[in-house]
Parts: structure tokens; C-alpha cells; sequence
């Protein structure tokens, strides 16, 4: 996720654009997150039982949410059926982005 935002920077949408990571609220070892986040760069947020943003959004810890500028979830992507590995898949989820970012 940290190339694509590098990508997406890159291609005029620094600033339009804001990719981060929200860990599973049950998922709490430090040192797991402290490994995951070693040399990334885009924000790392942990869910809490309060915000419970998994349960709410309905997601799992492979997913992708597309949210528009109003906030409101445009569309889930389930990274275990999409990798983004693979370069149509890349572009598909890039293009979806600027889309969202390019729409009144």
C-alpha cells in the first residue's frame, strides 16, 4: 500500500488521496504491530471495541473500502480474491481511486 500511495502521489493525487491501515480490534501484540509497521509508511490505525470499525463496515482483515469524499463507503475489495500482485488488478484499484478522488 505504501507504492501505491507513492504512486498515486506521483501522479498528481498527493493531497486527494489517503491511504492507511485499521488492525482488527483483537489483534493487539505490540510486537506484531510493531513488525508490520517497520518501514511503512502510510498511517497504521488500531480498531478498538468502542469504534468497532470492522464490525460496522462489515470487513475483514483482507479488504480494501473505498470511501468517497463525503465519507461514505463506495465499495469493498477483498485483497484474498484481488492481489493486487498482479498488475491489471493494480490498475484496476489505482484507477478506482482517482476515480473517487476526480468525482464532484
Amino acid at each position: 500500500m505504501d507504492q501505491m500511495q507513492a504512486d498515486l502521489d506521483n501522479s498528481g493525487y498527493a493531497g486527494k488521496v489517503a491511504l492507511l491501515s485499521i488492525n482488527d480490534k483483537n489483534k493487539t501484540n505490540q510486537t506484531a504491530i510493531n513488525s508490520y509497521c517497520n518501514g511503512r509508511t502510510i498511517p497504521f490505525l488500531q480498531d478498538t471495541a468502542g469504534e468497532n470499525v470492522y464490525a460496522s463496515w462489515m470487513v475483514s482483515k483482507d479488504d480494501i473500502v473505498l470511501v468517497d469524499k463525503q465519507g461514505n463507503m463506495s465499495e469493498t475489495i477483498d485483497l484474498a480474491q484481488s492481489n493486487l500482485t498482479q498488475t491489471a488488478n493494480y490498475d484496476a484499484l489505482m484507477q478506482k481511486l482517482k476515480d473517487l478522488a476526480d468525482a464532484p
